[in-house]
């Protein structure tokens, strides 16, 4: 049933009003401890559906030389307001060194997505930049806003 406030799908309840629908486009960097002088920036596509905010953006065929420390993205159009992290799928050609694997997520309240090495017994540290021509780096995932 459509309203003036948003359409019901599946019932009449409010768990089932959708009233916000956006989407769009915008520009993320690629950050690390050590940076050059001008990021690179990649095209985050993403669509918000009530409070979820679904996305994918790719660094394609890039030179990360001047890179080095924790990659991270930051520039996402929407901060993670859920009470958790926000786990997002991660795949990398040249673009990070890890021991164990790798994995990718969104702090609680932040608006920049962390790339982590998950060790097996022991503690989570940051994945590194390789540094170097080549490079991709894609990420999608879906988190709450």
């Amino acid at each position: 049933a459509l309203t003036a406030t948003g359409i019901y799908l599946g019932g009449t309840g409010s768990a089932n009003l959708l009233n916000d629908y956006e989407e769009g486009t915008t520009s993320v960097q690629l950050r690390g401890v050590t940076e050059p002088a001008t990021l690179l920036t990649a095209t985050m596509y993403w669509a918000k559906i009530n409070d979820r905010v679904s996305f994918q953006l790719g660094f394609e065929n890039v030179n990360t030389t001047g890179y080095a420390g924790a990659v991270t993205i930051s520039g996402l159009p929407f901060a993670n307001t859920s009470g958790a992290r926000a786990s997002l799928s991660v795949g990398t050609y040249f673009g990070a060194t890890w021991t164990d694997t790798l994995f990718a997520y969104i702090g609680k309240g932040g608006a920049t997505i962390e790339l982590m090495d998950i060790r097996s017994g022991t503690t989570w540290v940051s994945a590194n930049h390789t540094g170097g021509a080549d490079t991709y780096i894609w990420v999608t995932g879906t988190y709450k806003n």
